[in-house]
């Protein structure tokens, strides 16, 4: 629920994370750089230092200070004044609805495509489908900026149409010569409510003659944890259609090994943050592991976040099967990706 809350309504300037019973809660904030100023840690003295310093390693999100259990309010009140809150101005402050729908009707909304690569033969195995604004006055503006306002008004659906009927025709137009390239395609919780929306999605695939096979939708981790029974249900439909479902963002939530096992999903994306700490004898021991976690349920994997040939090389090493981030390629224009294709097919 914090997490949800947290990208709804982004410009949060202090995180209290208590590591009494673990550090999930401190490592599923860490990567949210942007939306939160700082983290509190809370918990046993002993490891606090320890964990602080490994939590500062998965991004840039800076730790304002650490105090022990049971917690003194004047030590929580001198670490809470460090903080400079007059100085900080709030980011991310949700555009309006009237906004947001002129921008639908304006089309200012534009795909943008970030490859993720097969690590055994180093070629193009999919792409994220993601989105930009090209806001007139602001400039370009990512996801991040408006997708929790679109969530909030009940425009995500007119936006995922949209940006998917962009990824449609790029992906029509690259298969010639990449038949079997596939598409990966966020996709809101709240989605899967829709009335019609699997019957409208086989019209566009059928208007493009692209099988359902080429697309790959993505949920977030923490969207799983309460869906009602319609969504589970279009869910297994989808997947009985021949769709394939990854699980996004797996790492930074809070799932369960049954939750997992409950649901149809074929494909396990670790969060950026864990890719970002390959460089770590302890992050590419949390990868490892994952990578069992997903054999043993006969899943395939992706790390997101690879920015470095040595984190390559060490999911090269481990066997892993796809990667996607920076080192690779950055989000790219439908043009820019056609290109990026033509030149991996080259090499």
């Amino acid at each position: 629920m914090a997490l949800a809350l947290l990208r709804a309504a982004p410009g949060v300037g202090i995180g209290i994370c208590g590591l009494a019973e673990g550090q999930l809660e401190a490592l599923a904030l860490a990567g949210y750089e942007g939306c939160l100023g700082t983290l509190l840690l809370v918990g046993d003295s002993s490891e606090l230092h320890r964990q602080a310093r490994r939590l500062s390693q998965l991004g840039r999100l800076p730790i304002l200070g650490c105090l022990d259990l049971p917690v003194r309010g004047h030590e929580l009140a001198q670490i809470l004044s460090r903080f400079p809150a007059a100085q900080r101005p709030i980011e991310g402050v949700l555009p309006a609805e009237s906004e947001l729908r002129l921008a639908l009707t304006r089309g200012e909304l534009h795909a943008r495509f970030q490859p993720i690569v097969d690590l055994s033969s180093s070629q193009p195995y999919a792409a994220e489908l993601g989105v930009i604004w090209a806001h007139p006055v602001r400039g370009e503006l990512a996801a991040r900026d408006f997708i929790p306002a679109m969530v909030a008004y009940d425009l995500i659906g007119e936006l995922f149409e949209q940006v998917l009927e962009q990824g449609l025709i790029c992906l029509t137009s690259i298969s010639p010569s990449h038949p079997s390239l596939r598409l990966g395609c966020n996709l809101q919780a709240s989605q899967l409510r829709s009335y019609g929306f699997v019957e409208r999605l086989l019209a566009r695939l059928k208007h493009h003659s692209i099988n359902p096979e080429r697309l790959v939708f993505e949920l977030g981790e923490n969207g799983l944890l309460d869906l009602p029974s319609c969504a589970l249900e279009q869910l297994s439909r989808l997947r009985a259609l021949g769709f394939g479902l990854s699980v996004d963002q797996f790492g930074s939530g809070f799932s369960s090994l049954q939750l997992l096992c409950r649901r149809p999903f074929q494909q396990l994306k670790l969060a950026p943050q864990f890719g970002q700490e390959l460089d770590f004898p302890s992050g590419q021991a949390l990868v490892n592991s994952s990578l069992a976690l997903a054999r043993s349920l006969n899943m395939q994997m992706v790390v997101a976040g690879v920015s470095k040939k040595s984190q390559h090389q060490a999911l090269v090493d481990m066997g892993c099967p796809q990667a996607q981030g920076p080192y690779y390629a950055i989000a790219l224009t439908a043009q820019a990706f056609r290109h990026w294709l033509r030149d991996k097919r080259g090499r």
